[in-house]
C-alpha cells in the first residue's frame, strides 16, 4: 500500500487504497464476481474512510485490528503532506536493492545531499520503522 501511493503521489496522482486480510471463497479470473472475506472487508473499509483519510486496512484477527489501522493512519498522515518530488526519493528508497543515499540521488538525477534532504523531510527513518513494525505485527498475528 504505501509503495503504491508513493508512486502514484511521485507522478502527480493519488489514490484511496483498502486493503482486507481475509479468506477468499469463491476466487475467479474476473475480480468483479469473486467473494470472499478478503473482498468485504476491503469494500467496508473504503466506505468508512474519510475525505482526508488516503490508506484503510481491516482483518477479522482482533488483535491485527487494534493495531495496524492507528499505525496506518499515521503512515498515511505523514504521506499526504509530502511533495511530488520527497515521494520520487521514498519511493526509490523503499524499492531499491541498494537504496543508499548516493543511489537514489543517482536515479534522481541529483545530488546525495538533496537526495537526503528529500528522504529527511519525507520522514524516511520514521516511515521505514513503520514499515518493519507492521511486517512484524503481521507475523506476529497470523503466523504465530
Amino acid at each position: 500500500m504505501l509503495i503504491i501511493r508513493l508512486g502514484l503521489i511521485s507522478h502527480g496522482w493519488d489514490a484511496r487504497i483498502s486493503t482486507g486480510f481475509g479468506s477468499v471463497s469463491n476466487p475467479r479470473a474476473d475480480i468483479k464476481t469473486a467473494t470472499g472475506e478478503a473482498f468485504t472487508l476491503s469494500g467496508k473499509g473504503l466506505d468508512n474512510m474519510t475525505t482526508q483519510q488516503r490508506l484503510s486496512i481491516n482483518s477479522s484477527n482482533q488483535q491485527y485490528q487494534f493495531h495496524m489501522p492507528l499505525l496506518l493512519q499515521f503512515a498515511d498522515t505523514l504521506i499526504s503532506q509530502i511533495s511530488k518530488r520527497q515521494a520520487c526519493a521514498l519511493y526509490e528508497y523503499f524499492t531499491l536493492a541498494d537504496n543508499s543515499h548516493q543511489a537514489i540521488a543517482r536515479r534522481l538525477d541529483s545530488s546525495r545531499v538533496n537526495a537526503t534532504r528529500l528522504l529527511n523531510q519525507g520522514h524516511y527513518q520514521l516511515l521505514q520503522e513503520f514499515v518493519l513494525h507492521s511486517q512484524q505485527l503481521f507475523k506476529r498475528c497470523f503466523h504465530g
